[in-house]
């Protein structure tokens, strides 16, 4: 271990100037002086100065001793400044790719990976407002406390709501973006947060509700560009996008998938005599009652006017022609208010399946709605009509009216 250091230089100048002092005898005239002034006047001189020399040279110690703790420190707190940037850069960069995905799933799933590290791998939840109420978007570690926890977001949310004063053992944070609350962030405080971790909380938070309002402007701005306005399902395109993958998913599942179109019985003579509105309040009840009356995980959209394509998935044709009846019943029993009284949906409906392997979405379209115009034109007999391909014949089935 080396005895000097580089900064160690004024203590080798005073060393050097040590031993000239006890070889050359520079100071001897003067403490020649010192020793007669003291004899004379009965002082101490000579100790005196050492011990004013010792004390200053004491406090100049001090003084360097201290700066260099400040100096530490203050090296300490730039390095942890500089290391919580680059972490909620690396967040931010995070959450804003996964603010630019409508699928909240996504966030939610790598959202306890993103906020454990930079939150000290302190407990934290998250819950959001949404136009169906409050949900989780990180749920607590503890299930058992959920429901508490999310009343005490709510209370949080709106103060005007709270009976009780907020816990002590969770650091509040509101996820707000322009004055909207989006949610909340909670994260455990039973061991004492320092400021440094509540700025922390606080830049997560911020981050967060960016890209929390992020999925919600892409999640509306999809459905809306997916989705029909007047009827609720979704729109043409959407449902020939969403037939074609499902095709494909059949093809490799071996599972059954079967279509249905329907449309309006005399929709034009509804317009005609009874104006465009009503129409309109017609396809709208008959959307509701697709919604209302099919799975979730089945396909209804607007194909057109007043046609609408349903796909119903791992379903066969006989399954599918009972699905159909039952949206014939469904629709019939609907009445919509128009001027002069009321009428019943009545619609025809045609139904296909796909054959084995098949992946031509149009041709598969085609065929539900030949088996639709036959619906019409037929009402009240089960019509098979073959279709012979090159490697396939399948049959094209209008379902029976019961009016017939």
């Amino acid at each position: 271990m080396r005895f000097l250091r580089n900064r160690d230089v004024l203590l080798g100048l005073v060393l050097l100037a040590g031993v000239l002092v006890v070889v050359v005898q520079p100071l001897r005239p003067f403490l020649s002086v010192a020793e007669e002034f003291s004899s004379t006047y009965h002082v101490d001189l000579i100790p005196g100065f050492i011990l004013l020399v010792v004390a200053y040279t004491a406090h100049f110690c001090r003084q360097r001793y201290e700066a260099s703790i400040v100096a530490r420190k203050e090296a300490w707190e730039s390095e942890e400044i500089e290391r919580d940037s680059a972490e909620l850069k690396q967040l931010v960069a995070t959450l804003q790719a996964f603010g630019n995905s409508p699928d909240a799933n996504v966030l939610t799933g790598e959202l306890t990976r993103l906020l454990q590290p930079f939150l000290k791998s302190r407990r934290c939840w998250v819950a959001t407002s949404t136009s169906e109420g409050w949900c989780w978007l990180l749920e607590p570690h503890d299930k058992s406390d959920a429901w508490t926890l999310m009343n005490l977001a709510r209370s949080f949310a709106d103060p005007y709501e709270m009976d009780e004063p907020l816990p002590s053992d969770w650091y509040l944070v509101p996820l707000r973006t322009r004055g909207q609350m989006l949610g909340v962030l909670g994260v455990d405080k039973t061991q004492p947060m320092s400021a440094s971790e509540r700025s922390r909380a606080d830049a997560v938070a911020t981050v967060l509700a960016i890209s929390i309002k992020n999925i919600q402007l892409l999640t509306k701005m999809r459905t809306l560009n997916e989705s029909d306005a007047l009827t609720g399902c979704f729109n043409r395109a959407y449902g020939f996008e969403a037939l074609e993958l499902q095709m494909r998913r059949s093809k490799r599942t071996q599972s059954r998938l079967a279509v249905l179109m329907l449309d309006v019985d005399d929709f034009k003579t509804i317009n005609d005599k009874h104006g465009h509105l009503a129409g309109d309040r017609v396809l709208e009840a008959v959307g509701g009652t697709l919604r209302r009356s099919l799975r979730t995980t089945d396909i209804k959209c607007r194909y057109g006017g007043d046609e609408f394509l349903v796909v119903l998935l791992d379903t066969p044709l006989e399954a599918a022609r009972s699905v159909a009846e039952h949206l014939r019943r469904a629709c019939e029993s609907v009445q919509v208010e128009v001027p002069g009284g009321r009428l019943s949906c009545k619609i025809s409906v045609g139904v296909t399946d796909s054959n084995p392997g098949e992946l031509d979405a149009p041709a598969l379209v085609h065929r539900a709605d030949e088996a639709l115009y036959l619906d019409k034109s037929l009402r009240g007999r089960i019509q098979p009509r073959v279709k012979t391909g090159d490697t396939a014949i399948h049959a094209v089935v209008a379902v029976p009216s019961e009016s017939a």
